[in-house]
């Protein structure tokens, strides 16, 4: 038997474990018109992506810091989007729609008294009774409900200067990493007095100053309107 065989059979493709705990619950295959992936963010942050600035994000709504939080993920494929009643063949029309696809993969709760977690949705988290032997009358757990409200409940104030700032941050490490590691690199193919013993960064950068006037002057370039592009294309904030 698998380990944590009641997952599979509760309905997950595939399960990844991480120093034998649950990391990450797949709901069918990545190349399904509509799939889901269920993933300990923090998890993720700290072993891939990096993206620390959720860290703020998560302590505004009372993270500890410490305990594992749950990303749901549905991925909706172009074979979905253009099958649907009203087709979305528009990344525009898409921003529009965020709220119903949601509904229609996680479901959405009915807060009436006689149908208190009336079940629907693509995906499911529902709490098991012994009374009852058909699933699609079993009520939906509270977490689940939590999920279903992610596109109603309003978003809070003054989170996304935060955002922007934490993703400043982290591009601007990776930028320096990925430039000191191409110096480094031209460096050793320059070799001689830059590749010396007593040589500093210095002399380097000396170099790349004057190497990069006569390629910008052989493209026919203005560095100051390459800046203005990616300025432009990033969405950042110009001067």
């Amino acid at each position: 038997m698998r380990k944590h065989e009641a997952l599979y059979l509760a309905g997950a493709d595939a399960v990844t474990l991480d120093c034998r705990k649950v990391a990450t619950l797949r709901f069918s295959g990545h190349g399904a018109p509509l799939s889901a992936t269920i993933y300990n963010k923090v998890l993720e942050i700290r072993q891939k992506s990096g993206k620390t600035w959720f860290y703020d994000l998560w302590a505004r709504n009372g993270w500890d810091g410490e305990s594992p939080v749950w990303r749901v993920e549905f991925r909706f494929k172009r074979e979905f989007l253009g099958n649907l009643e009203h087709p979305i063949d528009d990344p525009y029309d898409l921003l529009d729609r965020f709220r119903s696809l949601w509904s229609y993969a996680a479901g959405q709760a009915s807060h009436s008294s006689e149908e208190e977690h009336e079940l629907d949705g693509w995906l499911r988290y529902v709490i098991p009774s012994a009374a009852d032997t058909n699933r699609s009358r079993w009520a939906v757990h509270p977490v689940w409900v939590l999920v279903q409200q992610a596109f109603i409940e309003p978003e809070s104030e003054g989170l996304g200067p935060v955002v922007r700032e934490r993703k400043r941050q982290r591009n601007l490490e990776q930028g320096l990493a990925a430039t000191v590691g191409y110096l480094t690199t031209l460096t050793a193919w320059l070799g001689g007095q830059y590749a010396a013993p007593d040589a500093d960064l210095s002399l380097m950068l000396r170099w790349l100053y004057e190497a990069g006037l006569e390629y910008l002057e052989d493209k026919q370039l203005d560095f100051q309107a390459e800046v203005r592009k990616k300025q432009a294309r990033f969405g950042l904030m110009i001067a």
